[in-house]
Order: structure tokens, then sequence, then C-alpha cells
């Protein structure tokens, strides 16, 4: 299959002269600007116009886009003061939670201390609990004289039927 490419290839090439010949190049010209028949020509008060017109857009972009970036700054710096506040307010959380952590040690320590010295602590009396004032009976309504009649429920399809 290979041997059959190989030999198409070589019979399609062209032959290439091979005088001694040299092949002569023109020069390069240079080449005028082609011009845009189309347009039509500018004067210079159109052109003048033009330039400041453009010069007025690229200005006012360039405040928009430094507000917008002086906008993006300020958001960055407020996310970052508050993400600062948070990590304070949990780290702060966490170093009282240590200190009331490491009093009640101390605490502790110091009570079986005493009691090792055989010095008995008098426990603190635990205050009564306030007793609720037990709510008032409700008085007792007297039955009623009649009793109640409450109408069955009727089907109002079998009361539409002749209609």
């Amino acid at each position: 299959m290979v041997k059959k490419r190989v030999q198409i290839f070589e019979e399609q090439e062209p032959e290439l002269e091979t005088d001694n010949e040299e092949i002569e190049v023109p020069p390069k010209t240079e080449k005028e600007p082609k011009i845009d028949k189309r347009r039509r020509k500018r004067t210079p008060e159109e052109i003048e116009r033009l330039k400041n017109q453009l010069a007025k857009g690229r200005a006012k972009s360039q405040a928009t886009r430094a507000k917008l970036n002086q906008m993006k700054k300020l958001d960055r710096e407020e996310k970052i003061t508050k993400s600062e506040t948070e990590l304070y307010e949990k780290l702060k959380n966490k170093k009282d939670k240590q200190e009331d952590k490491n009093n009640l040690l101390e605490e502790i320590a110091q009570l079986k201390m005493e009691l090792k010295k055989g010095n008995k602590v008098a426990p603190e009396p635990e205050p009564e609990p306030k007793k609720q004032p037990e709510p008032e009976p409700e008085p007792k309504r007297p039955p009623p004289s009649a009793p109640i009649n409450i109408p069955k429920p009727v089907n109002i399809y079998k009361l539409m039927k002749g209609f």
C-alpha cells in the first residue's frame, strides 16, 4: 500500500526545468496608499471637530473607569475590614471562653486544696424556689336549659334533582 502511494506521488510531480537560467524578479516598488473613493474627503474643520469629540470621549471613559475602579477598591476595603472585625470578634470570644475556663479550673484547684487541708467549705445555702400563686378556679357555669339542635347535612343534589 505504501509503495503505491509513493509511486503515485512520484508520477504526479511536475518536472522542474533545471536549466541554469536565472528567473528575473521585478524590483519591488513602493505602493501608494489606496484611496477609498467611496469616502468623501473631510474638511479641516470637520477633522478638528472629530478630534475634539474623540478627545472628550476618551477623557470621559477614563473618568468613568477611574470612578468604577475607585468604587471596587472601596468595596474590597469594606470586605477586608468586615472580615477583620469578624475575625477579631471570634478571637476575642475564644479568648474570653479560655479565660473563663482557666478561672473555673483555678477555682476547682483551690477548692480541692482546701478539701485536702481539711478546711470544710460551708456550702452556700440554696435559695428556696419561689412559689407561684395558684390560679383561681374558673366559676362553674350552669348547664344550658335547652339542648342545642344541630341540623344534619343535606344532600343538595337530591334536592335539585327535579330542576
